[in-house]
């Protein structure tokens, strides 16, 4: 009597095979993230700098938008008739 250990087809070995294979990467994948999440950022202060200077452009820019809401509070003719043509259109 022969006794088989492996069958003849390979299919279900090259499923585990592939599947084997693709755990190892994500786990080598894995410990490399892991590595660099301690490493620091280059440009971390370039980054910082930018990041000040645009918060200041901003503030700068909306200043002028507050300012003219506040001055024109009523709103002008051409303003209002535009307001009652749209609303005339939407139902």
């Amino acid at each position: 009597m022969k006794v088989v250990l492996f069958s003849r087809d390979p299919g279900p070995f090259r499923a585990y095979a592939r599947s084997l294979s693709g755990a190892i990467f994500i786990q080598t994948q894995w410990e490399a993230a892991k590595g660099e999440i301690d490493r620091p950022f280059p440009q971390e202060q370039e980054y910082a700098e930018k990041s000040a200077r645009l918060k200041e452009v901003n503030i700068l820019l909306n200043m002028d938008e507050k300012d003219n809401t506040v001055l024109e509070a009523e709103p002008d003719e051409g303003e209002v008739e535009m307001a009652v043509r749209t609303t005339g259109h939407e139902r």
